[in-house]
């Protein structure tokens, strides 16, 4: 399961999501921070296994608004904060 892990976060290229600012992560995945700005994600609470869950509010979601590449990236940006509070 490490392995599995530590391959996960390399083919997701996780470290970078977590070390880049919101504006580097905005000029490599177009509208990042706006993303933010309107409350489209946040975390509310674990999965059974103790998982951090984040909701993507549908409400302010438009499919044409971000590329679905940039809503990945801030899902990723997004859950190792959780972990570390």
């Amino acid at each position: 399961m490490v392995v599995n892990t530590l391959k996960w976060r390399i083919i997701e290229r996780l470290q970078e999501v977590i070390e880049l600012s919101d504006v580097e992560l905005s000029a490599k995945y177009p509208n990042f921070v706006e993303q933010f700005r309107m409350g489209k994600v946040f975390l509310r609470g674990a999965d059974p296994l103790g998982r951090p869950v984040a909701f993507i509010n549908v409400r302010v979601h438009q499919k044409s608004d971000q590329p679905p590449e940039t809503l990945h990236r801030l899902t990723l940006h997004v859950s190792p904060h959780f972990l570390q509070q």
